[in-house]
């Protein structure tokens, strides 16, 4: 969240100005196959930030960030939104590279791992679910408690509020950008999100 970027375009020119529109990391790749002239690939669900460079054109509303088995967090509009798991339900890594930031995963870890997919961002490719034995996320703690905060209000966040109205909103922006990623259907029970298959809940 709120990544130093420094962004020069020499098809603009525009230096020594700032933008205020919500971007995400995912949006450089697309900037960049753009600048090259190279088509994007469809699976790339970034966007390119042309618009935002050249008027502070708002190019998305919503932002989901946060670390693997920790909280879920939504930048929507003027509000962050930090949901906290449910974490007596279990979390997986899908993944190809059996590995853990700083070690291999166990061989307890990969006997009940499947084979799963393929999902768009494979390109084809099936992927393995494997549990995580110990869950937890960068913090040590899995459940940081659910927050609200307005950031016209509170830009510096240390006053959570609840309001439901405001939060079944964002729930439902959340679970937009689950489905355009092809979150799997655990992580929708784990948040207590409303959801199913075809999108027809909320």
């Amino acid at each position: 969240a709120n990544i130093p970027l420094y962004i020069w375009d020499p098809r603009y020119g525009i230096k020594n100005e700032v933008r205020r529109a919500l971007v995400q990391t995912i949006d450089i790749v697309p900037t960049i196959y753009n600048f090259f002239n190279v088509p994007v690939p469809s699976t790339v669900l970034g966007k390119d930030l042309s618009p935002v460079i050249k008027a502070d054109e708002q190019i998305r509303d919503t932002a989901l960030y946060g670390s693997h088995g920790g909280n879920l967090n939504c930048r929507y509009k003027d509000y962050v939104y930090m949901l906290a798991p449910d974490d007596k339900k279990p979390i997986y890594n899908y993944t190809l590279d059996c590995y853990h930031m700083v070690k291999p995963f166990t061989q307890e870890e990969l006997e009940d791992s499947t084979l799963v997919g393929p999902f768009d961002y494979t390109n084809g490719y099936r992927i393995l679910k494997v549990k995580k034995i110990k869950p937890k996320n960068q913090s040590s703690q899995l459940n940081l408690g659910t927050f609200l905060y307005d950031l016209k209000k509170d830009p510096q966040m240390n006053n959570p509020f609840r309001d439901e109205k405001v939060e079944s909103e964002i729930k439902g922006k959340i679970i937009e950008c689950m489905e355009e990623n092809e979150i799997p259907e655990e992580v929708y029970e784990r948040f207590g999100l409303d959801h199913d298959i075809k999108g027809e809940k909320r």
